[in-house]
């Protein structure tokens, strides 16, 4: 079930998952898990990557190299976890890192992030290169979508 081939370059998961913006002073730095297909191909519970962690631990984001040029940062994920949602008779695979951040783009996929705020002077222009590692295919499930946002008023206000 697992397949070291990606499914679509970063720019298009970026773009499907609501993230059409241009870079802007902070930097969100989201790390996105690709599914497709129908049915439960996900198991419940910790989702282990790199085949060493057993329990849930976050992803880690190291500052390599930082200088007036250039900043250099390092994410890594050891893993997700994995939630069965059923919604209208429909299973949902719902993907979290356990303490962060995750996307809220209504309707697009529920996806893990991490995100790291960024001191930009005013007057540089920002790029953003993404070298990816290895890439695991999970094929089977399909993700939770990013539900409506409900407003509840009460009496007092």
């Amino acid at each position: 079930m697992h397949s070291s081939a990606p499914t679509k370059d970063l720019a298009s998961s970026l773009r499907s998952a609501g993230w059409n913006r241009s870079p802007a002073a902070s930097l969100l730095l989201c790390l996105m898990l690709a599914s497709a297909a129908a049915g439960s191909g996900l198991p419940s519970g910790w989702v282990s990557l790199d085949g060493t962690t057993d329990q849930p631990c976050p992803p880690s984001l190291e500052i390599i190299s930082s200088d007036v040029d250039e900043l250099v940062l390092r994410v890594e994920c050891p893993g997700f976890m994995s939630e069965t949602v059923v919604h209208e008779k429909t299973e949902y695979s719902r993907l979290t890192f356990p303490g962060f951040y995750h996307s809220t783009v209504e309707g697009s996929p529920w996806l893990p992030a991490v995100r790291q705020l960024i001191a930009v002077p005013a007057d540089c222009a920002i790029g953003l290169d993404v070298a990816l590692g290895d890439s695991v295919l999970f094929s089977g499930s399909i993700l939770y979508p990013v539900p409506a946002a409900v407003v509840r008023y009460t009496e007092e206000g």
